[in-house]
């Protein structure tokens, strides 16, 4: 594998350097336009980058180039979970989780396990999601890693509101805001600022309520409305850098929540925006959340319910 083409004779920092890049333009992609988008291109860097595995570097340069693939690994399970392909998404987890150990990067280890337990959240697997969650925060206490910590919390509340906890749904929370408050500017990792900032910090608090309002029961349209709060501040402040797909998810979320409440005529207007933004995506995840507005259609007149569902099928067979 060494002799790839594209897999200089010998790896230096420089060949890492050129690895990340292309990772973080890929990272972009999917970002902006979904898993459908990049992921071609993101198996096709991961061959080169695994034959560079097999090139002659430095101790140090082969640290950094096994935390690269990590991370190219991680684009690829990403948006293999985000077309749907949620088996191989963690297979390619755990090989970033093997390269994580293998460099001593707990980090990363965290991470990865932080990602596959986001792939049985969105399967239906809660108490499978919380012992890969509770596995990452050991690793993420290693290092010290606030912002890990956060986003592990965040992701475990998410997991109780599947299970219908909402107590220990809010204790993670708050657990993540105190986690939020720890880190340091400068020293977090890059994602962390937009995480902290608001953005996925919001965004999963507004989609754990609105799993809550799935269930009826007395507080049910309570749920829908923290949903509702949540959902108008995140569409509502400027992007902030904010990823297309992640906004869309929010647009889903406040359509969803909108119709819950009874307002009929604004959730119509907004369930067609949202619906219409998932048709530019490539991203089978963002029409699996369209369930939530098929779901709170239940809200409108026949003729209405039966024609957004309509759409959202159409979504599912393309």
């Amino acid at each position: 594998m060494a002799s790839h083409p594209l897999v200089p004779r010998r790896v230096g920092v420089a060949d890492v350097g050129r690895l990340r890049a292309v990772t973080r333009a890929l990272w972009e992609l999917d970002q902006h336009r979904g898993g459908g988008a990049c992921l071609d291109a993101a198996q096709g860097a991961l061959v080169s980058a695994r034959a560079m595995l097999d090139a002659p570097a430095t101790d140090a340069v082969t640290a950094d180039l096994q935390a690269a693939v990590g991370d190219l690994h991680t684009l690829v399970g990403w948006s293999a979970h985000d077309i749907g392909r949620h088996e191989d998404a963690s297979r390619h987890f755990l090989a970033a989780l093997r390269l994580g150990v293998a460099c001593d990067d707990r980090a990363m280890v965290a991470a990865a396990l932080y990602r596959i337990g986001r792939v049985c959240l969105h399967v239906g697997q809660p108490d499978d999601a919380l012992r890969a969650f509770q596995l990452g925060q050991m690793d993420a206490q290693n290092v010290g890693s606030y912002a890990d910590l956060a986003r592990l919390h965040v992701s475990i509340a998410w997991a109780h509101a599947l299970r219908g906890q909402p107590k220990r749904m809010l204790d993670s929370f708050a657990r993540a805001e105190h986690e939020l408050s720890l880190i340091e500017p400068g020293v977090a990792p890059p994602w962390a600022s937009d995480f902290a900032r608001s953005g996925d910090w919001d965004g999963v608090r507004a989609y754990s309520y609105t799993i809550l309002a799935r269930r009826p029961g007395p507080d049910t349209d309570d749920y829908a409305g923290q949903a509702l709060t949540l959902a108008e501040k995140l569409t509502t402040v400027p992007e902030q850098g904010r990823p297309a797909r992640s906004r869309v998810f929010d647009e889903i979320i406040l359509a969803a929540a909108t119709l819950r409440v009874g307002d009929r005529d604004q959730g119509m207007r907004l369930a067609d925006r949202a619906i219409t933004q998932v048709e530019e995506l490539h991203s089978v995840r963002a029409v699996d959340r369209l369930d939530d507005i098929a779901r709170a259609a239940i809200h409108l007149p026949a003729e209405n319910a039966d024609s957004l569902r309509d759409r959202i099928d159409a979504l599912k067979t393309r």
